[in-house]
């Protein structure tokens, strides 16, 4: 039988590089076509992403019958789907729709080319698809004069796109570093005044990121997984090994096949076993390494989640790069902090985020009030926007670590998951603030604004555009966010009363920021000059921003059928290990 999902999986990978390189030759002598040719391999990826969330939910959800069932939840999960790969005993995949795919490449040093798709990755790259669209759409708009700005946001592209769907831990730092040196690169020609500067700092943050989750792969790497692996071919090896060494000893066989992998799929069964211990006989060692090594993955995500609004607040670069440059680094990159703290920390290590749950939770709501206070303060719409995506992140992490505090249940499972819809979502609007903020920039000579710009009589359709898109953020009824804060809002107060209300306090002020920053933007003035307004181009690309927006606040279930049962299921796997 085909690998139909392989074949998805290289379509999604192989157009931006197929666009990257059609980009860089059309760049040399048809220049004035390349803009049409890169928005079109823009057009073509959120299409491909979009076939696969059509054809992932026929193929794991539609399946089974019954989409809301923990059954369901627990069979459409990345965990039990990679089991029918990886525990037969040959390479072989019998089944062409399970989603999961892989193919040998350095299988002595236990190295392949895995890839697997789930609810949580595959929103993510549905977001990064829109936003690199998006981006593609602007730079139309503002063509860079470099020649090869089309063929590395195509291989960003690439790199973001390897990131989230591999599943073996050297293919994930691969397809990373591909990714942190392309924006490197696109930093450094279009950055803005600092460009050097910014793409230095922010190549030695993400870099540091990258070497930390390469530490955390590979102390993973050096356990012994043998009961975890693939029995049949261990089996195999050892006859190979008693037919070619009769001498040597059990012990001497038994050192040499002790199995070594970078699987994320072996990596998190042996998650789950130690979890099973340490309701019984794991020591107090043990479960410190846990939760030291899940602390090690959420600094990490910190660092590679965060780089991209700090160099916002120190270097200015939402407003001084390029319109496509800066709507990337801020839509499109802080989403692998996320990614990286659930799939490599939350899966890999359970015993740590239950164990550390409680105090993570306290931790993370202090963050969000510091931050709150912060945003409050600020004077310039750029850093407003910079420390808003700061506050998604980390309500976003607010909400995973109180999934895990206290009695495990159904609820807990699904705020998981609507935490990150309040993310993904949120990040889709801070693209647009960015994008709007850009469009009146350009058009004012200041960078702390101390007055108000009048945009609402001068720029109507900028002026509401940037209040809806903060309403949206902040998860006004109406919009997909509005969701996940319901969710979200719900897990903490079973956490307790006093969490809620320091959550509460936090949102509040967040939204007082908000009104002020409108007010700003909205309030009547005489000083400035006269503001253009939107044009048809640059409305239909906002429209491209608001439209999923409302469309998935109306009709949820356009998301939920296929996000929610895998998505679900990473924590209610967790939680029903706990219980039995």
């Amino acid at each position: 039988m085909q690998e139909l999902d392989l074949a998805w999986f290289l379509a999604l990978l192989g157009t931006p590089l197929v666009f990257a390189l059609i980009c860089w030759i059309s760049s040399f002598r048809f220049n004035q076509i390349t803009p049409w040719l890169a928005t079109l391999g823009g057009a073509l990826s959120l299409g491909i992403s979009l076939g696969m969330a059509v054809q992932f939910k026929y193929d794991t959800v539609e399946q089974l019958g019954v989409l809301d069932d923990e059954n369901t939840r627990l069979q459409t999960s990345l965990f039990e789907r990679g089991k029918s790969l990886d525990l037969v005993p040959s390479y072989e995949v019998y089944k062409s729709f399970d989603w999961v795919t892989k193919v040998r490449w350095v299988p002595k040093l236990g190295i392949n080319f895995m890839l697997g798709l789930d609810g949580l990755n595959l929103a993510i790259i549905i977001l990064v698809a829109l936003i690199y669209f998006l981006a593609l759409l602007s730079a139309w708009l503002n063509i860079p004069t470099q020649g090869n700005f089309h063929s590395l946001v195509f291989i960003s592209q690439f790199g973001l796109f390897g990131t989230l769907l591999a599943i073996d831990g050297v293919i994930v730092l691969i397809f990373m570093a591909i990714s942190i040196l392309t924006y490197y690169f696109m930093l450094q020609n279009w950055g803005g005044e600092n460009k050097n500067n910014s793409a230095f700092i922010f190549g030695v943050i993400n870099t540091i990121g990258l070497l930390i989750l390469a530490g955390v792969l590979t102390y993973c790497y050096r356990l012994d997984l043998r009961q975890f692996a693939n029995q049949g071919e261990i089996e195999i090896a050892k006859k190979q090994l008693e037919r070619e060494h009769p001498d040597w000893t059990e012990k001497q066989r038994t050192d040499y096949l002790s199995y070594h992998s970078f699987n994320i799929l072996t990596f998190q069964r042996a998650g789950l076993e130690s979890l099973i211990q340490s309701k019984t006989n794991i020591s107090k060692s043990a479960k410190q390494k846990h939760v030291f090594s899940l602390l090690t993955v959420l600094s990490a995500a910190l660092l590679l989640g965060f780089s991209s609004p700090l160099m916002a607040v120190i270097y200015k670069t939402y407003q001084n790069a390029h319109s496509p440059v800066a709507m990337l680094l801020a839509g499109a990159f802080p989403l692998l902090g996320i990614y990286i703290f659930i799939r490599f920390g939350i899966q890999l290590f359970p015993t740590g985020v239950v164990s550390s749950a409680q105090w993570l939770t306290w931790v993370m709501i202090a963050i969000s009030l510091a931050l709150s206070f912060v945003i409050l303060l600020v004077n310039s719409p750029e850093r407003f926007i910079a420390f808003l995506s700061c506050w998604l992140q980390i309500i976003c992490f607010l909400g995973i670590t109180t999934s895990f505090a206290g009695t495990p249940n159904i609820w807990k499972a699904k705020t998981f998951a609507g935490s990150l819809i309040w993310f993904i979502s949120g990040n889709l609007c801070i693209t647009g603030l960015v994008y709007i903020w850009k469009q009146i920039k350009d058009q004012i000579l200041v960078d702390t604004i101390d007055f108000k710009i009048g945009t609402l009589k001068k720029a109507p359709i900028i002026g509401c555009t940037f209040a809806i898109l903060l309403f949206a953020t902040l998860g006004c009824p109406g919009f997909i966010n509005s969701f996940g804060l319901f969710l979200l809002a719900g897990s903490t107060l079973q956490f307790g009363f006093i969490p809620a209300l320091l959550m509460g306090i936090s949102l509040i002020l967040a939204i007082i920021s908000c009104y002020r920053i409108l007010n700003v933007i909205l309030g009547e003035s005489s000083m400035m000059p006269t503001l253009s307004d939107l044009k048809l181009p640059q409305l239909v690309l906002v429209l491209a921003i608001i439209m999923p927006l409302i469309a998935l606040g109306i009709f949820p279930n356009l998301m939920l059928s296929w996000y929610m049962p895998s998505t679900a299921a990473i924590s209610e796997l967790i939680q029903n290990t706990l219980v039995k």
